[in-house]
């Protein structure tokens, strides 16, 4: 009896081992360079305007990328505890984290950890545990992307003195972070394109540019923009994170007009007098100006930061409302225009729109105010310091909403609130 027993204990762990096997021969079916490398993505749905299954869906897509690139992904992670984010820390190759910054440029934070900049291993401040980033080896670390406001510097922290340039500097490849305030918002739109980029053999930098190019909708407080990124590297900043080797190049088929090395330097007498060659009714006044600093590349071997690119998106005003009907505008690092991305939608959107009644498109004091107290109801006891209100127009699915950026002063849990709202 007992032989039995044995006998059937050692088929059912033979025919699970052949079952275990035939499940990862379907799944690496189609590479024969499956690598052992694992990629991580780890979120929060802190973030104002962000729940749980936007934020997984975030971090899915870009690990759908990383696979397709050659790694193995790791299961996402949404608010992690500090022994589960310190394993994705020392796991991933390739890393991305969607989460908090803050002014100093020296963090990311979730609701119970963080990283931070210094070498002390292990700290707790304010009840959450950070892991030191210059305590940990980062070697055979090809990119971590941290999607946080300021994690690449600010206003009044140097690019070098950041947490995604210790991180760099600790023995990571390559790094991305931001050296403003992001949107929320948009930031799944650049993520997209970013990784789609990387996920066709394009270098780091190449798929920063792409996902910079792009038209991003829903405008939050012009001062914070997507497309204020920066790349740290060493020696080398056109790397590309994919194992598996690619074909299929992302294009962007929007590109309309490239201008050579010679072209004037940017002014908004030469943008219009640029986009009059597209158009002959162009009119800047019609359009609402969104100005980027845009990309910049920084080798931590040599301490070079260099701009790579700015931006400048023209979007299309209807009324006084924001439309997705727009163009987007490169420069050079010496601020020459350099190539111009049309991203006005077809004729028979824009003539849906101008048969519109006119009062469709108008925006009153009272919509102003009432919009304003309604976020501002959420904050009774914090010192708003400054608001921003814009309304918009999706064209392609005709619906108008408004979005309100309150930020608060330094006593407040957060520094900067979005709310969006149907109008």
């Amino acid at each position: 009896m007992k032989k039995e027993i044995v006998y059937k204990i050692l088929f059912l762990t033979v025919l699970f081992s052949l079952v275990v096997v035939n499940v990862w021969a379907m799944y690496n079916s189609g590479s024969q360079t499956r690598s052992t490398s694992y990629a991580s993505a780890v979120g929060t749905n802190t973030i104002n305007t962000i729940n749980t299954v936007f934020a997984n869906e975030v971090l899915n897509d870009s690990l759908q990328a990383y696979n397709e690139c050659g790694y193995t992904p790791l299961l996402a992670i949404i608010d992690p505890k500090p022994l589960v984010l310190l394993s994705r820390v020392t796991s991933g190759v390739v890393q991305l984290y969607v989460t908090h910054g803050d002014d100093a440029a020296d963090r990311i934070v979730f609701p119970k950890c963080g990283l931070i900049k210094g070498n002390v291993f292990e700290s707790i401040s304010e009840g959450k545990t950070y892991y030191g980033v210059n305590a940990i080896d980062w070697t055979g670390k090809k990119l971590v992307t941290l999607s946080a406001c300021n994690s690449a510097g600010s206003d009044t922290v140097a690019a070098l003195d950041s947490i995604a340039a210790a991180i760099c500097q600790s023995g990571c490849e390559m790094t991305v972070g931001w050296y403003t305030k992001i949107p929320a918002l948009t930031g799944r739109t650049w993520l997209e394109r970013y990784h789609d980029k990387l996920e066709d053999g394009s270098t780091v930098e190449e798929a920063a540019t792409y996902a910079n190019r792009g038209l991003i909708f829903f405008l939050e407080d012009p001062q914070y923009s997507n497309k204020n990124c920066r790349v740290f590297y060493h020696g080398n900043s056109s790397t590309s994170i994919t194992i598996n080797s690619r074909n299929n190049q992302v294009i962007n088929d929007n590109l309309v007009k490239k201008f050579d090395n010679n072209s004037k330097l940017f002014d908004k007498s030469d943008l219009e007098n640029c986009m009059k060659g597209l158009d002959s009714k162009f009119d800047l006044d019609d359009y609402y100006i969104v100005e980027s600093e845009g990309l910049y590349a920084c080798n931590v071997d040599t301490n070079v930061d260099e701009k790579v690119e700015g931006y400048v998106d023209i979007y299309f005003k209807k009324g006084d409302y924001i439309t997705n009907s727009a163009y987007t505008v490169v420069l050079n690092k010496n601020d020459k225009i350099k190539e111009i991305y049309d991203y006005t939608k077809n004729n028979e959107l824009q003539k849906n729109v101008n048969n519109r009644d006119e009062n469709y498109f108008k925006v009153n004091d009272k919509m102003i105010k009432e919009y304003l107290e309604a976020a501002k109801l959420n904050h009774k006891n914090e010192v708003v310091i400054n608001e921003s209100i814009l309304f918009q127009y999706d064209i392609i699915n005709d619906k108008r909403f408004v979005v309100v950026s309150l930020t608060f002063d330094e006593n407040a849990e957060e520094n900067y609130k979005v709310y969006k709202y149907d109008v």
